[in-house]
């Protein structure tokens, strides 16, 4: 489809327009033109620009009297607008003349008639040229420059000679040279000339003037448009189609439908102009019609023209978008018209009209995977599915009805004709059948253009109708394959109504297929019985918020396939019911939890249950799961209870100990520093049997040792377990009794966190019945205590200093007793030990013994004695009798089953430990992270007398009752005592029995060494500290050096002070050496401590010099020297 060229106008008196001239002529094309409105404006470029050479006689010429556009004549501005359109861009006139005297008798007379009528009094502006046609005779050159001499001067060429053998190259580039010039001047002038004339219409009432705005206005669009500038064309016409709807019906002419060139776009285009001279008034529907095939045409233009299909794609999918919205105006417009039905047609048939554009059958035919059609084609298979619309709504008039997804019935009553004009529908409505073949069609080609765009749930849902037709149509199995997924779909994307009826047909459709079709026979499709199944289930979801979607009948139906079914499967409660738990849960006396629940049963039918199980959650995921078997939900609200014998109590916070059974994890009270015990309690007030135990990490591996315990309360062991696969197997723990099994265990400790997440649990058999508990709880693998030794060596006996304190900062110990144990080998004796002693901080508490070994001794007994050390940890022994009194206070109220909720508040409780310890006085403080949020867990009837006995106890002064008992810890530490082979006794004796001596005064004394060899031919050990003989170290010492030194020359020596003593190795016994005397001399006034004798030895390695000590009898005794001034 094409509008017309630029047409150039010519007049031929002389009948030389003929023939190979006139070919030549008519087959000119301008092509690349560049023209700016303005000069500071863009540059456009035209690529080509047909023309089209129109021949004008005397009956056609202008003589217009008043010029154009003046609009203050009596001219209506709509006949001058036509008039200055009407005109040609460019005319021209061919003469010829056989001699002078003709030219200027006959030629030059006529030429100034012409240029008279149709340039000087033309209707609009146009350019004009004289275009003489002769031989190449010197006459006929004559005769040329006679006719530039009439009608040119030296600045504007108007006179232009064709020679009558002139070639097609000659003749087509001198016109085209000239006309490009001339066209795009005309074309400025023109858009000045209607653009000074739209604002003079504006600056006036514009709702009177509104006609000649839109002649105008239309005017400057379609003048581009001529110009092949589409996008300025399309700015114009957008613009002018914004504008028509800001005023009221009354501008425009009446309604109506007969508007004779409505019937295709190709006809619409035909009508030059929408106003005629002194015709009727334009109605908005012709209007917005006749604008609406200009913007067509500016779009085909620009997509026939694009340098690519992907450009080309683009503009044909606007186009296609521009049709639909014009569509839903004309349909707006007649919508409770008497011509509807016609409307309904027309609308059928442009779009039938538009989609068989030939670019369009490009686009869709297009392979190549490098262009992008997908503007195109999603825009097609949107305007298909409209164009389907509107043939439902034909077919409404002919009683036929496609129950479709995306169908619209209409509301307005029949329509008054149904009579058919446009004859490729005719055939369509002959039958029911062929309706429904082509609304197939229509579907099928809007599922392949949205496949091809990947609009995969548009193809769903085409596909849906499609089912749903041939459900219509009792061709169930076709059907059930599409919707079988469908309900699914449309359900998770909130169109819950849809869903609905898409399931109930996927229902029928299942009742009325059986299990042999085809349908079911692909591997790995479920049974017809289970997508049955699957299918009641989902009425049943659905029904829960849409309880009027469905009929009882179908619930009802739904119920009893569900509850006759062989097939059971767990199914997710919140699916069907709504449900309200109890924010608390109450332990009973059979050690099971209680849960109170409130389940709405929303169908009009009663629902039975096989078994109903709830699962209570915390955040970290762990869950407690509550059970109830055989209920039967009435319609209505069902107040009902469940139970649950797994006991869970650290995890989810609701109770710590239940009547009968209870575990807790703790640090072992028995620690034995050769390995790495944890201490799981076990309290039962009866007899139980099967006791399975397990104790391990989520995350790492966690192995357990052979040697675990079992305590009773009494201190007793108990001997009857085993160890399986990692679990302790307990066959019968009596009760009432509390237990403590400890375990020692392997497992992965960061080095920087020495914190780890312990699980216990445990499963057993009460009173026959099987229960289970769980627990877990943080476990501080490092020790709070920690304890150094030091050793002093004397002749006869071993000297030990225990330490024994905290080693993390801010838990206070109270150390109970220390014992050190003798055996057969060794004697222990201590002085006597006082009461409980508190470490803290930097502040140990020491620990003295005495070590001897016994002389009778003649067997090889172990060198370790057990240091046992008795401790409580106040940090944990305040927060067990905080727990204590709280018990107490709220066992007093009956409210002690919120107990552990009123633990996890105040579990940063600040405490002071100097009045816990000195004054037995527990003063608290408020949590800083105190958590109200637990105090909602508790029954409002409750909640007020267990807040005022958690607040009234915080920041107050509890007396720790004598009552209380807090167990005591013990830490077992096998100690080396350590064995020197020799000890040197050495001592400085003075002969003068003085404390006081003036300086530069001479001391006499002599130097005693006495050594005892303490071992000969035993075996020592060797991997002990320094100076320390350790079991199976031999050694071999003969001579050693003893030598006096005076340290800070704090005395002058005057004697032996260097010698050497030897021992014999085999000899066992008391070695005493020849005194040395010596003189001293103090050099220094003040206390000056007696010199120091060291003791080494000559021909003994540095390890076995390790085993030597020296023991200096006197090496604190210190000499007061005076000066002479003093005396």
């Amino acid at each position: 489809m094409t509008g017309a060229a630029v047409r150039v106008g010519f007049y031929d008196p002389f009948t030389v327009y003929t023939g190979a001239f006139k070919e030549q002529l008519e087959s000119t094309h301008l092509t690349n033109l560049h023209w700016r409105a303005a000069s500071n404006d863009l540059l456009k470029s035209i690529a080509e620009l047909p023309v089209s050479f129109v021949e004008e006689t005397p009956k056609s010429f202008d003589n217009s009297i008043s010029g154009p556009l003046v609009l203050d004549t009596d001219e209506s501005i709509e006949l001058q607008v036509l008039n200055l359109t009407s005109i040609p861009y460019v005319r021209l006139i061919f003469v010829t003349a056989e001699d002078t005297e003709s030219y200027r008798s006959k030629v030059r007379p006529l030429i100034q008639e012409w240029k008279k009528s149709c340039v000087e009094k033309a209707h609009g502006p146009v350019d004009w040229y004289v275009v003489y046609v002769g031989d190449e005779s010197k006459a006929a050159s004559k005769l040329y420059d006679k006719l530039k001499t009439d009608f040119e001067t030296e600045t504007d060429k108007r006179c232009y000679r064709l020679k009558v053998n002139s070639n097609e190259l000659e003749l087509q580039t001198m016109i085209s040279h000239k006309l490009k010039e001339s066209i795009l001047a005309i074309f400025t002038t023109r858009l000045q000339l209607l653009n000074a004339a739209l604002q003079k219409i504006k600056s006036s009432d514009l709702k009177n003037e509104f006609k000649s705005f839109v002649v105008v206005k239309e005017a400057i669009a379609s003048q581009f448009l001529a110009m092949n500038l589409y996008e300025e064309a399309l700015e114009q016409y957008d613009l002018l189609m914004s504008s028509l709807d800001e005023y009221q019906e009354e501008v425009y002419g009446p309604q109506t439908w007969e508007f004779k060139y409505l019937n295709t776009v190709e006809n619409c285009m035909k009508k030059d102009v929408l106003f005629e001279p002194n015709g009727a008034d334009v109605s908005l529907f012709e209007l917005k019609s006749f604008i609406f095939t200009r913007i067509f045409k500016a779009f085909e233009a620009l997509a026939d023209t694009s340098p690519s299909l992907s450009l080309a794609s683009i503009h044909i999918a606007e186009l296609l978008r521009r049709l639909q919205t014009f569509l839903a105006d004309c349909a707006k417009d007649f919508e409770n018209g008497e011509n509807l039905f016609q409307v309904q047609e027309w609308e059928y048939k442009i779009i039938e009209e538009v989609m068989s554009l030939d670019m369009c059958s490009k686009l869709l035919l297009n392979d190549d995977p490098d262009t992008d059609t997908s503007p195109f084609t999603e825009r097609s298979g949107e305007t298909l599915l409209l164009q389907r619309s509107l043939l439902l709504k034909l077919g409404q008039a002919y009683d036929y009805y496609i129950n479709g997804v995306l169908t619209d019935i209409t509301l307005s009553g029949p329509h008054d004709s149904t009579t058919l004009s446009y004859l490729p529908l005719k055939p369509i409505f002959e039958s029911k059948k062929e309706f429904q073949e082509q609304f197939v069609k229509f579907t099928e080609a809007a599922i392949k253009y949205f496949n091809m765009c990947d609009r995969p749930r548009s193809v769903d849902t085409l596909s849906i109708d499609i089912a749903l037709l041939d459900y219509q149509n009792e061709e169930y199995e076709k059907a059930a394959v599409v919707l079988s997924t469908c309900p699914e779909f449309y359900g998770g994307q909130g169109w819950k109504l849809i869903s609905i009826t898409l399931l109930e047909a996927y229902i029928g459709c299942l009742e009325k297929i059986d299990e042999s079709c085809e349908l079911f026979s692909v591997e790995g499709q479920p049974s017809r019985e289970d997508q049955l199944l699957q299918s009641f289930i989902n009425v049943l979801k659905l029904a829960k918020e849409n309880k009027f979607a469905f009929a009882k009948g179908l619930i009802s139906k739904a119920v009893n396939y569900i509850v006759s079914s062989t097939k059971h499967r767990p199914l997710d409660l919140n699916d069907f019911f709504p449900l309200e738990a109890s924010s608390y849960v109450r332990p009973s006396k059979s050690d099971t939890y209680e849960l109170s629940v409130t389940i709405t049963n929303p169908y009009p039918v009663a629902i039975p249950l096989t078994s109903l199980q709830l699962d209570v959650e915390n955040m970290e995921g762990d869950f407690v799961r509550f059970n109830r078997d055989r209920i039967v939900l009435e319609t209505g609200v069902n107040n009902l209870k469940l139970s649950s014998s797994v006991i869970q109590s650290a995890e989810v916070y609701i109770i710590e100990t239940t009547d009968m059974f209870s575990l807790a994890i703790e640090n072992s009270s028995e620690v034995d520093l050769g390995s790495r015990p944890v201490s799981v309690i076990l309290k039962t007030n009866e007899t139980i049997d099967n006791i399975r135990l397990r104790v391990y990490r989520s995350s790492e591996a966690f192995e357990i040792h052979e040697n675990c315990k079992i305590k009773r309360s009494s201190g007793s062991y108990i001997d009857e377990f085993e160890m399986e696969e990692n679990c302790l197997v307990i066959p019968r723990l009596e009760g009432p009794e509390e237990y403590e099994i400890i375990i020692p265990y392997s497992t992965i400790i960061s080095p920087k966190d020495t914190v780890i997440e312990l699980y216990a649990s445990a499963s057993y058999e009460a009173q026959g019945e099987k229960r289970g508990f769980k627990t877990k709880d943080f476990i501080e693998t490092a020790l709070s205590i920690g304890v150094s030794v030091q050793d002093i060596f004397k002749i006869n006996c071993l000297y030990c200093k225990f330490s024994i304190g905290t080693s993390i900062p801010g838990h206070p110990l109270r150390i109970i007793s220390a014992n050190l144990e003798p055996n057969e080998r060794y004697s222990v004796s201590s002085p006597l030990s006082p009461g409980p002693l508190v470490a803290f901080g930097e502040q140990p508490v020491n620990y003295f013994c005495q070590i001897r070994e016994n002389e009778d001794n003649t067997t090889e007994s172990s060198r370790y004695l057990k240091l046992k050390v008795h401790y409580r940890e106040l940090k944990s022994e305040a927060k067990q009798f905080w727990k204590y009194h709280l018990f107490k206070e709220l066992r007093k109220c009956s409210l002690d089953q919120y107990l552990p909720l009123l633990l996890k508040c105040s579990e940063t409780l600040d405490v002071d430990y100097n009045e816990f310890i000195y004054n037995k006085v527990l003063c608290t403080n408020t949590p800083n992270d105190y958590h109200q949020r637990y105090f909602k867990a508790i029954p409002p009837e409750d909640r007020l007398k267990v807040f005022e006995i958690f607040s009234t106890n915080l920041n107050s002064k509890i007396k720790v009752e004598n009552d209380f008992h807090y167990k005591e810890n013990q830490l077992v530490i096998n100690v080396l005592i350590p064995v020197s082979e020799v000890v040197h006794n050495v001592e400085i004796k003075l002969h003068d029995d003085t404390n006081c001596v003036v300086i530069g005064q001479t001391l006499s004394a002599s130097l005693r060494v006495t050594s005892v060899v303490k071992a000969n031919d035993k075996k020592l050990e060797s991997n002990g500290k320094k100076r320390v003989q350790f079991h199976g170290e031999q050694f071999a010492l003969n001579k050693f050096s003893v030598e006096l030194a005076n340290a800070q020359d704090n005395w002058l020596v005057n004697g032996k002070t260097r010698f050497v003593i030897e021992l014999d190795k085999s000899s066992k016994g008391v070695y005493e050496f020849p005194e040395v005397n010596i003189t001293l001399i103090p050099l220094k006034v003040g206390r000056l401590p007696l010199p120091r004798v060291k003791v080494e030895g000559i021909n003994s390695s540095n390890k076995s010099e390790a085993l030597m000590e020296v023991d200096y009898k006197n090496e604190s005794e210190t000499i007061y020297v005076i000066s002479e001034n003093d005396v």
